[in-house]
């Protein structure tokens, strides 16, 4: 299975937000042990950056550690000059979410994940919520991301 996580989802793993964390988690998870090849923007580790430092108060230097680590299990799709022309023209209300949807098509993604479903309406690529996502994976496959008590 092949993911796209929008700058939300991947700005509650980096920053271990808590009310978001738990699928979060299992997010990573998922990467960590190949059960789904995660995909991210390029674009959107420049959002991440920012809103890291401006909003969460993280250091620079934490911030870079945090993307390096990361980078273990993530796939990055390239933001190219034809995906900022063909965005562009599809004149969506939210420029960024076009670029991440076209990422989505690039790479083939199954799913968009994201917590900002309205803006990806257009898409040709289905997105849901992390915790619709996690409903359906039970669903319809009957897998379960839990944590275990030791």
């Amino acid at each position: 299975m092949r993911l796209l996580l929008d700058t939300n989802v991947m700005l509650d793993i980096f920053a271990a937000r808590k009310e978001f964390y738990h699928e979060a988690l299992a997010l990573k998870i998922m990467g960590l042990s190949q059960d789904a090849e995660l995909w991210v923007s390029a674009k959107s580790f420049t959002d991440v950056f920012y809103l890291m430092k401006n909003r969460e108060k993280y250091e620079s230097d934490s911030i870079q550690d945090i993307f390096l680590e990361n980078l273990e299990y993530l796939h990055v799709c390239k933001v190219e000059q034809e995906d900022i022309v063909e965005s562009a023209k599809m004149k969506w209300p939210d420029f960024e979410d076009c670029l991440v949807a076209r990422c989505a098509e690039k790479v083939k993604a199954d799913v968009l994940i994201t917590r900002d479903r309205k803006g990806f309406e257009q898409a040709s690529v289905k997105s849901c919520s992390p915790v619709t996502f996690f409903e359906m994976l039970e669903r319809e496959h009957g897998i379960v991301y839990d944590e275990i008590a030791w």
